[in-house]
C-alpha cells in the first residue's frame, strides 16, 4: 500500500504544520530504496520547512551526507546492497553525534535499535510520529506539548501547563 495514498492524513498534517512556525535551514537526509516512501518523507518535511536531501541508496546516502552535512538523517533499515545498520556505522564514522531515524516495515532488531536514536514504524500514522521525532532530535529543549515544534522567544509568549508541559502561546488558544 503506497505510504502517498493516505492523502487525509497529508493535508491534515500539513495543514497544522502550514500554521506553525517554521525550523530555519535544517537539512534532512532521507536514505530509501522506496521511492514512494522517499516522495512520501519529502513532502511532510518540506511542508514542516526543513530542506530535504533523497538518496535511493546507502552508498548515495553516506556520500551526500559528506558532500552536503545534514542534521538528521531518516534510514530504511532493509534496502539491497546496504543494510541500513551499516549505514547508519559509516554515517556515525563522519559525524558520530548526527541523529539518525531508522524507518522499517517490520520489527527492527536489537543490534539495529541500539545504533540509531530512534524508530519509527511504516504505518499510516508514519507521517505524525515521523516529524514529532524529527523535531524532537533536531531541535533539543523546549517542545511545545500540542504541535511539537521547538518553543523560542515568540511575541505571544508560551503557557505553562500542569506537570510542566508548556505550548506555544497561539496553541494555547488552540487548545482553549
Amino acid at each position: 500500500m503506497p505510504l502517498l495514498s493516505k492523502e487525509c492524513e497529508v493535508h491534515s498534517l500539513m495543514s497544522d504544520v502550514n500554521n506553525l512556525a517554521k525550523p530555519l535551514g535544517r537539512k534532512v537526509l532521507c536514505i530509501d530504496d522506496d521511492l514512494d516512501v522517499l516522495k512520501f518523507e519529502k513532502v511532510i518535511l518540506e511542508g514542516a520547512g526543513y530542506e530535504v536531501l533523497l538518496a535511493s541508496s546507502g552508498d548515495e546516502g553516506v556520500n551526500l551526507a559528506k558532500v552536503r552535512g545534514v542534521d538528521l538523517v531518516l534510514l530504511d533499515y532493509e534496502m539491497p546492497r546496504m543494510f541500513g545498520t551499516d549505514v547508519a556505522q559509516r554515517l556515525r564514522a563522519i559525524q558520530p553525534t548526527l541523529p539518525i531515524i531508522m524507518v522499517s516495515g517490520g520489527d527492527l532488531p536489537e543490534e539495529a535499535a541500539r545504533i540509531v536514536d530512534c524508530f519509527v514504524p511504516k504505518t499510516n500514522k508514519m507521517a505524525t510520529t515521523l516529524l514529532r521525532e524529527v523535531k524532537r532530535l533536531i531541535h533539543p529543549g523546549r517542545i511545545c506539548a500540542f504541535c511539537s515544534l521547538p518553543i523560542q522567544n515568540e511575541q505571544v509568549p508560551s503557557v505553562l501547563l500542569e506537570a510542566g508541559k508548556e505550548v506555544h502561546g497561539e496553541c494555547y488558544f488552540k487548545m482553549i
